[in-house]
């Protein structure tokens, strides 16, 4: 009789050894066997729990190696985002560099327009003021 100790599970094992002492108490021509082969099969039942303990401890290896290469995925599309918007950020700095470059320049712009238009209307009030004395003094010299 073959039997598997995967098949039969740590359950049934431990009935079997049991079934298989009992035959030994009852005695008989081959209650000594019985006894060794109780003693044999407690044996095998003690080495398939080792074996079911190394079996689940590859089984979460596995599955540590799987979450493992998902995380290291993960992170490498991080790194390629991070490596995006860091360019990103850089552009948009160099932009509002030049945004604020231009606002200087403008407001220069505005303080030059406005001190020539002052200029310019300081220049008209004296020519107004010329041109209001001139025909003063040409009413003058045309009524004398």
């Amino acid at each position: 009789m073959t039997l598997s100790v995967e098949s039969l599970g740590q359950e049934n094992i431990t009935k079997l050894e049991k079934s298989l002492r009992d035959l030994a108490k009852e005695g008989g021509a081959s209650a000594e066997e019985f006894g060794h082969l109780a003693d044999e099969i407690a044996r095998l039942g003690g080495q398939n729990q080792a074996l079911q303990a190394v079996k689940a401890l590859a089984d979460g290896t596995e599955a540590l190696s799987k979450s493992q290469v998902d995380a290291q995925a993960r992170v490498s599309q991080m790194a390629e985002r991070l490596d995006l918007l860091t360019a990103a950020t850089v552009k948009a700095k160099a932009a509002e560099d030049q945004a604020a470059q231009a606002l200087v320049e403008g407001r220069k712009a505005k303080i030059d327009a406005d001190t020539a238009l002052k200029q310019l209307r300081a220049s008209y009030d004296a020519a107004e003021k010329k041109t209001s004395e001139y025909q003063t003094e040409v009413s003058r010299l045309v009524t004398e």
